[in-house]
């Protein structure tokens, strides 16, 4: 008896470990986490001259799409950013909304929506918003939450 129920058990434990080895993969990581440097120079002015100088910009983003399994699918999601337009004599903190257009399999569009809060001396945290449009790589990672 102690044989025969030894026995079932290896049985058991072999098919669970077969079953386990021989099912399929999933093929998709959802949501997918994308991050970004900015870095470049911006036309600095006021309403009588809108580009009087030139500085230093650089900023990070985070974006996290939501329904993509695949490069030719669609994405939704927040996103998160902080960056300086006028060489670190100021800060914009925002967020809002991204939505990815496949287009194309390797090359979409991804239109950014949202708001901000942007500090510059002498006045203070003003309001704002903020509106984008980014055409370029942004592939699926199959692998990872991180694309």
């Amino acid at each position: 008896m102690f044989e025969l129920r030894r026995s079932i058990t290896s049985f058991v434990a072999l098919l669970a470990a077969a079953l386990t080895l021989l099912s399929p993969a999933r093929a998709g990581a959802d949501p997918q986490l994308t991050t970004g440097v900015t870095v470049g120079v911006a036309g600095v002015g006021d309403r009588s001259s809108l580009w009087s100088s030139t500085k230093f910009t650089g900023g990070v983003r985070g974006e996290l799409l939501f329904g993509r399994k695949q490069d030719t699918d669609w994405g939704i999601g927040p996103y998160v950013e902080a960056l300086t337009v006028a060489s670190f004599s100021d800060a914009k903190l925002g967020g809002g909304a991204s939505l990815l257009v496949p287009v194309h399999d390797y090359l979409p569009l991804v239109l950014s929506a949202g708001g901000y809060a942007g500090y510059s001396a002498p006045w203070g945290w003003e309001p704002g918003l903020a509106a984008e449009l980014f055409w370029g790589t942004h592939g699926y990672n199959y692998h990872s939450l991180y694309s």
